[in-house]
């Protein structure tokens, strides 16, 4: 192999190409989402890779799906083209937190009644 697109994306441009060394034999696209938002796409060429989707973040979550292939120019991938190698982009496993329902305490509800009710009359 002997390129692997730059994370520009364009073939044409011979400038936007990244040589491989020797030891890198695979192309690698990584595509980061923030709360199912594309935000960056990279490209490199790399020694070794492994198809996946991760999940970071707590409130905010940041995935990040890697593709490889082993072709000149081959790191072109859309989003269309992870789907086909199964890679499941918005079903990756994540922590669902389930709220319990707690009982608001009556003294409490009765004392911000009265707070607000002598508050509005002084």
């Amino acid at each position: 192999m002997d390129y692997c697109l730059s994370k520009y994306k364009l073939k044409e441009d011979m400038r936007l190409r990244t040589p491989c060394a020797i030891h890198e034999n695979l192309c690698m696209s990584v595509i980061k989402f923030i709360n199912n938002r594309i935000v960056d796409i990279e490209r490199d060429c790399v020694n070794s890779c492994s198809q996946q989707c991760f999940e970071t973040g707590y409130g905010i979550t940041v995935k990040r799906c890697i593709r490889c292939c082993n072709t000149s120019l081959c790191n072109d991938f859309s989003i269309d083209e992870m789907d086909i190698i199964k890679i499941k982009l918005f079903k990756t496993t994540s922590t669902n937190f389930e709220f319990k329902n707690f009982e608001i305490n009556k003294v409490i509800i009765i004392f911000y009644f009265f707070y607000f009710f002598f508050s509005i009359i002084c």
